[in-house]
Formats: C-alpha cells, structure tokens, sequence
C-alpha cells in the first residue's frame, strides 16, 4: 500500500461530483468541474422570470415540431431555454426531446445571432423525429425569425448578378 494506504498508489478523491487528482484542488478542481461551462457557445435560460420577459416580446414562430420565441437579451451572449409541456409524453420522452433540441441548437450556435434569448418548445411532432429532423425544423425557424447568421450572405448572394448577365433576386 502506498500513499497514506491507497492499494494503486493514486488516491482520488471527490469534490462535489467530480473526481480529481490529488493536484487538482481548490480553484483549479472548480474549473473542470462539470456544470461550470456546461456549453461553451451558450448560456441556458433558468429563470421563470427570464422565460416571461422573453414571452412578452411577443417574437414566435411556428411548425408542426417547435415553437421558437426570441428576444433581443442586451449582453453578447446567446441564451436558450427548452420547454417540453407534460402533454408531450413522459419524463423519459421530455427529457430526450429536450437535449434533442440543446444538442442542435449547440452545434449550430455559431451560426445564430448573438445578443438574443431563444425558447424552443418542442411539440407533439417531434416525438419520433430524430437529430437531422430536428435540427431542419429549428433551422427554418431560425431562418424565419432572422436569427442565422448565414441568412445575410445567402441574401447578398441572392442579388448578384450571374456570369452570363442574368440578375436573381
């Protein structure tokens, strides 16, 4: 046995849930711990209150799979709040369709304006869809609401004029 009785030789111990190194203490073990930078593109909406401000905007958009509010939030940072209603299904249907929704909305959050709060709400629609359906429903909706990025460049691409002399609009 070694150190102070450990039978490998490296103890570890836990801080909170995470398991750390025996150098990992203080500061340095409240940074890799899980939850502090749970999404590194976007923070999450938590608050009834936040959800509220962001509903009285009144900015939805709609299809047979979400919903999607949007609300302009002042800071430079993208927030997401995800709602699943108990009509949808059970916990085990609601939590999936949940990070359904957070997964896409992480990998495409770069292509989303910043400074505004989004709140998805997932629909009856969307319970057998997989990601690809997923992220297209959100994408459109992105799209409708003004939100992508990419909507500036498909739209002055749009206007140019063609090699042959033509002009699309």
């Amino acid at each position: 046995m070694t150190d102070a009785g450990c039978p490998i030789g490296v103890c570890f111990f836990f801080i909170g849930n995470t398991r750390c190194a025996p150098e990992e203490t203080g500061e340095a073990a409240k940074q890799n711990r899980p939850g502090s930078m749970k999404y590194r593109n976007f923070e999450t909406l938590r608050k009834n209150q936040d959800f509220q401000k962001v509903y009285r905007e009144h900015n939805s958009f709609s299809n047979r799979m979400l919903v999607l509010y949007t609300a302009e939030n002042h800071a430079d940072t993208i927030r997401l709040g995800v709602s699943v209603s108990k009509k949808v299904g059970n916990s085990i249907v609601r939590h999936r369709l949940a990070r359904l929704i957070r997964e896409a909305f992480r990998l495409n959050a770069d292509n989303v304006q910043k400074n505004c709060d989004y709140i998805f709400i997932a629909r009856t629609g969307l319970i057998n869809k997989g990601y690809k359906e997923t992220e297209n429903a959100m994408l459109k909706l992105l799209g409708e609401a003004g939100r992508l990025q990419n909507d500036e460049k498909n739209s002055n691409q749009a206007d140019s004029v063609l090699p042959d002399g033509d002009i699309t609009v």
